[in-house]
């Protein structure tokens, strides 16, 4: 099977979330689903900042929703958004 490659935008539920903190939790909790490629902030509006994370992870039936399940039940967290799928060759 190949790999498919998902960019994530993690919307924190305030402010005041320290966003170094909710990184780690998130490399925590899909240590087990998939690989984290890469990690960045991004500014929105209003003082809020969301995490984009990119996530490769085996191209399989129902393998986006269980990271986007896992990364939803993080503490701290308002939404997760997929913004990128790509297969990897």
């Amino acid at each position: 099977m190949g790999e498919v490659a998902i960019t994530y935008r993690i919307l924190p539920e305030t402010t005041d979330i320290d966003l170094k903190e909710l990184g780690d939790r998130v490399r925590d909790v899909s240590e087990g689903i998939g690989k984290i490629q890469g990690m960045q902030e991004k500014p929105i509006a209003f003082g809020l900042t969301a995490l984009l994370i990119r996530v490769i992870i085996e191209d399989k039936e129902g393998g986006p929703d269980e990271i986007e399940s896992a990364l939803s039940g993080i503490s701290g967290v308002q939404s997760v958004e997929v913004m990128d799928m790509t297969r990897l060759l």
